[in-house]
């Protein structure tokens, strides 16, 4: 499928796939979130290490909404450590780490602030800094991407 455009911009819905290869998440749901400037994603047992001089952290993540059973033991750089205010108002302290990010046929290196969204509907969010200047966003609709393509392993 080739991609929608609107003035050289991909257009997308309000959810769409998203594949993260370096975190080894062949696909997950993302909902777009303007309010937010920061992408997140869905991580518990955040725990920092230290692996050649450089600051990396390993967690958890449940990349299927509502299914707990799938769980993935990730690691990336740190690359910031910064408060990020949540939904609910609250100022909460995240990890912050650089990783590939596929969104149909667009590729970028992104920031994902890392936080526990057990108990939300989405377990990714993009956030307006990687939309900004690459995507129009359609709220009426969801997937105009197609799913990504499993990577093989």
């Amino acid at each position: 499928m080739s991609e929608l455009t609107i003035h050289n911009r991909t257009l997308i819905g309000w959810k769409e796939y998203c594949h993260l290869p370096d975190l080894g998440i062949d696909k997950i749901i993302a909902k777009v979130d303007t309010g937010a400037y920061t992408s997140c994603l869905h991580a518990t047992e955040i725990k920092p290490f230290v692996e050649r001089g450089q600051k990396q952290v390993r967690f958890i993540t449940h990349p299927v909404q509502f299914n707990d059973a799938i769980e993935l033991e990730c690691s990336a750089p740190i690359v910031d450590h910064r408060i990020v205010r949540s939904s609910n108002g609250l100022h909460e302290k995240r990890y912050v780490i650089e990783t590939t990010l596929h969104l149909g046929e667009q590729i970028f290196t992104t920031e994902l602030s890392l936080t526990n969204r057990s108990d939300l509907n989405f377990r990714m969010l993009l956030g307006r800094g990687l939309l900004r200047g690459h995507f129009v966003i359609d709220v009426r609709k969801s997937f105009y991407q197609d799913k990504p393509i499993p990577t093989q392993r």
